[in-house]
């Protein structure tokens, strides 16, 4: 506890002042932050702690004196909600509520398959059940216990038994403090029988240890049980002054949180009366602060309202709004949101029905909520007709494209037939520098219409959602390698194949996807050693499937590797390597449409390694992408 002059108090502190002083020690009580109470006494930090649950984990870090309490850690919940319920295993796949930097969290946080919210202390863990954003909580008794006392609603909390875990409390100390935690340990046993801490337990837990265990303090107790009657009227009379004040300051308490909170809160009486208006909602109901009078008739104060056009009707009828209002609204559960006429305010309004027969309104202003969401329907609407254009400028490209490839194809075709048919006819007269030309002229032909596959194929693949059925990986890689067969054995590669996933996919896409990753493999080797391609499965995360293509091929530089799934990419002389420089654009392209994504690690000189990650069944591939 903080007093108002910023000194501390509480059962831990007033203990360790009792034991300094009979030990003869010179304390002085510093405030700590969060993570240094965590980290607990150390050089360079504080030298020890007024009481922590004594651990395993905090024996490797520092010392303790003697236990002094023991402390309990147990779940609570909402009155009526704990039958066939008895620890944490039947709250999994449930909302725990714990304390930041408590025990509980720890507990909890340990536990498989329990959902954890953190909440900043006991008081805030304790609105969070209440509001029923958690199914229970997990804390140390005493300090909730106070909580629940200071909010004054024990009635509607349950605590289940057995408790979840139970530990003792004593004075943590850094280490090389031995002289002093003996020193402690010599007064604690007499303190612990002392009156004075028995006082400290009786005014902070309201559990006063009871005197009846010490044999001694019993026959003082029978020899004065004269005194003992004749001050029982006056204790009497001084614990009812006490529950009395404890009680009047909780209300004070109570009163002052409502009437500052930032939420509307109106209670109506049975008789329909106001019984209370706080500050929240008098200022921001129009002559709220003459309509919403304590007594004044709820009513007549909202027909009032109602009368001189201050609440939207929503196109009701005056009197059909009166009653929903004053009716309806006023029912168990009831919630709508309504507005102000002039259009400056939106507001859910939710309707509580207390054991006494009032009803609790609950009036949040969702003005800047309404606006937002506005905004979003607004900038989703926007982005819908943006991502329409993209589609039909993405579908008007793609056709243009195959229409020009297609269009190119049937030319070059021609072309390549007449240069054969030429130098065919022409075989015994040309001169060799002629033949030559006509060599050329055939592969630079040949090369055109590698050009224009790969364009088509490109071209297909772009914005296209593709057919998908069950797909065997294995089957795919033993199709292409077949298919392969001449340009392995050329290169002497060897090709090593582990068994690959199954997949939900359009074959063709595979097929060309798998194909281009062992092509380029095969082709990128080193001129003094023969290609080696290893094909295997690797992990992927739920719901995908993954594999790695990796060989011990020319590698690509770091600042090159980026480039590598560019249209048209070449980072390497032309002469050196064959290709159009698509490869790698239309296996990315093949990736993105099934969802995935397609990663490179290399190092020159020591081969590259693609992983290819795919979703494990295609089901809503997206037909924009760009």
């Amino acid at each position: 506890m903080i007093n108002e002059d910023g000194s501390f108090t509480g059962l831990a502190v007033e203990a360790l002042r009792d034991l300094a002083a009979r030990a003869h020690l010179d304390l002085q009580m510093v405030p700590i932050s969060n993570d240094a109470f965590r980290a607990g006494p150390g050089e360079g930090g504080y030298d020890m702690l007024p009481q922590a649950g004594i651990s395993d984990e905090r024996r490797n870090r520092f010392e303790f004196t003697r236990p002094i309490e023991t402390e309990w850690v147990s779940m609570f919940v909402l009155r009526g909600r704990a039958a066939g319920r008895a620890g944490l295993d039947d709250f999994r796949g449930r909302a725990i509520g714990v304390a930041s930097a408590n025990i509980g969290q720890r507990i909890a946080e340990a536990e498989d398959g329990i959902d954890t919210v953190v909440y900043e202390d006991q008081p805030a863990l304790l609105q969070g059940l209440l509001r029923r954003d958690v199914d229970a909580v997990l804390v140390t008794e005493s300090s909730f216990w106070r909580a629940i006392d200071t909010q004054g609603v024990a009635e509607r909390i349950e605590r289940l038994r057995p408790p979840v875990h139970e530990t003792e409390r004593a004075v943590a100390l850094r280490r090389g403090l031995g002289v002093v935690r003996e020193r402690l340990n010599a007064v604690l046993p007499a303190y612990l029988a002392s009156a004075d801490y028995r006082a400290h337990r009786d005014r902070w837990l309201g559990d006063e240890i009871s005197i009846w265990a010490d044999r001694r303090v019993r026959l003082v107790i029978l020899t004065a049980v004269g005194a003992l009657i004749a001050f029982a009227g006056l204790f009497v009379y001084s614990a009812f002054r006490r529950r009395h004040q404890i009680v009047r300051e909780r209300r004070r308490y109570a009163a002052e949180i409502a009437e500052h909170i930032p939420i509307g809160l109106l209670i109506i009486s049975p008789e329909g009366q106001i019984d209370f208006a706080n500050r929240e909602i008098r200022e921001k109901t129009p002559d709220g602060k003459e309509t919403l009078v304590e007594g004044h008739s709820y009513r007549s104060a909202i027909k009032s309202l109602i009368d001189r056009g201050l609440v939207d009707t929503q196109g009701r009828d005056p009197g059909d709004m009166l009653k929903v209002m004053t009716e309806d609204g006023l029912a168990d559960g009831y919630s709508e949101e309504f507005r102000l006429a002039d259009g400056s305010g939106v507001f859910l309004r939710t309707t509580k029905r207390l054991k006494s027969g009032s009803a609790l309104i609950v009036r949040q202003d969702i003005t800047d909520y309404r606006r937002q969401v506005q905004q979003i329907e607004a900038l989703n609407d926007d982005l819908e007709e943006q991502i329409r254009h993209a589609e039909v400028a993405n579908q008007e490209l793609r056709a243009f494209a195959y229409a020009t490839s297609h269009d190119l194809k049937a030319p070059t075709n021609t072309l390549m037939m007449s240069l054969e048919a030429l130098a065919e006819n022409l075989e015994s007269k040309l001169e060799a520098d002629d033949a030559e030309l006509i060599d050329v002229a055939k592969r630079t032909v040949d090369s055109m219409r590698t050009l224009i596959d790969d364009i088509l194929t490109y071209t297909n693949t772009i914005g296209s959602t593709p057919e998908c059925e069950p797909v065997d990986l294995n089957k795919v890689a033993s199709d292409v390698i077949e298919a392969l067969r001449a340009d392995i054995e050329v290169n002497a590669a060897e090709i090593k194949l582990a068994p690959l996933p199954r997949l939900k996919a359009s074959p063709t896409q595979m097929h060309q996807l798998v194909q281009n990753l062992i092509s380029n493999a095969v082709k990128f080797h080193r001129p003094d050693q023969a290609p080696a391609i290893d094909i295997e499965a690797t992990e992927a995360p739920p719901g995908y499937v993954a594999f790695k293509v990796r060989d011990n091929g020319i590698g690509i530089a770091p600042e090159q590797q980026s480039k590598v799934f560019e249209l048209f990419a070449r980072l390497n002389r032309r002469g050196d390597y064959a290709g159009t420089g698509l490869g790698l654009a239309i296996c990315q392209r093949i990736v993105l449409n099934h969802g995935g994504r397609i990663d490179l690690q290399s190092t020159p000189g020591d081969g590259s390694c693609f992983t290819v990650l795919l979703e494990e069944e295609t089901n809503d591939p997206p037909s924009h992408a760009s």
